[in-house]
């Protein structure tokens, strides 16, 4: 993560789904600005989160914003007094031999499921298919080796209230409620688990967000950190 560079610098920060919890929060910036300008700045504009990545856009002045391919400077415009927007990417790192998240669809011998579930097989899932409950009480349950787990779904308008558990204790109500719709979002993060054997478990409640036209519950896929 990088500390702070610029005059000012753009910010991204990572919450765990109910919100009580920082899973990364970083800087993004540099310290040289260029020619046209005499101080450096960057700033964010906006932010999109899919499949584990954070892409964030924004402008800066910094001749030395960090870029993958190490070329500087790397960011002077010429022609907009020295500012040039910016995309950028944050992933899991997998440097130094951290191991990163692998990826378990639903419809894996290692999720089981009780209640009625239906399946979707919409291109926008993982994998190529999903499964939804509607029921209250319908539950399905990942179990896994590692010290970490995430639940990826799809949320819309049409999408309720979930109980998720971690090895059979409740840990978060997760609402899916979404709009517009979102596809392979997270839904729900834990970390900081003791090494070893785990379940987590995704039950549909029934209820829905006011604003919600049902109760839909979706899985799509499980990435967990062994």
């Amino acid at each position: 993560m990088q500390s702070f560079k610029g005059v000012t610098d753009a910010f991204v920060a990572e919450l765990s789904v109910d919100g009580k919890s920082l899973v990364y929060s970083t800087l993004l910036g540099g310290s040289t600005a260029a020619p046209e300008t005499g101080s450096p700045f960057s700033s964010g504009s906006g932010i999109a989160y899919t499949n584990g990545n954070a892409y964030i856009v924004g402008f800066t002045d910094a001749a030395d914003f960090p870029v993958s391919s190490g070329t500087y400077p790397c960011c002077v415009n010429p022609v907009w007094n020295g500012v040039a927007a910016f995309v950028a990417k944050l992933a899991d790192d997998t440097s130094g031999g951290t191991p990163a998240f692998t990826r378990v669809e639903q419809n894996s011998s290692s999720v089981t499921y009780t209640g009625t579930w239906y399946s979707n097989s919409a291109s926008f899932n993982s994998g190529g298919s999903a499964a939804l409950a509607l029921n209250s009480g319908a539950r399905a349950t990942f179990a896994f080796t590692g010290t970490a787990v995430k639940w990826n779904g799809y949320r819309d308008s049409w999408s309720g209230i979930s109980n998720v558990y971690i090895d059979g204790v409740l840990k978060s109500q997760v609402d899916t409620y979404a709009a517009p719709a979102q596809a392979q979002a997270v839904n729900f993060t834990i970390t900081g688990l003791s090494s070893g054997h785990h379940t987590i478990t995704v039950e549909a409640t029934g209820r829905k967000d006011a604003s919600a036209r049902s109760a839909w519950v979706w899985v799509d896929a499980f990435d967990f950190l062994p």
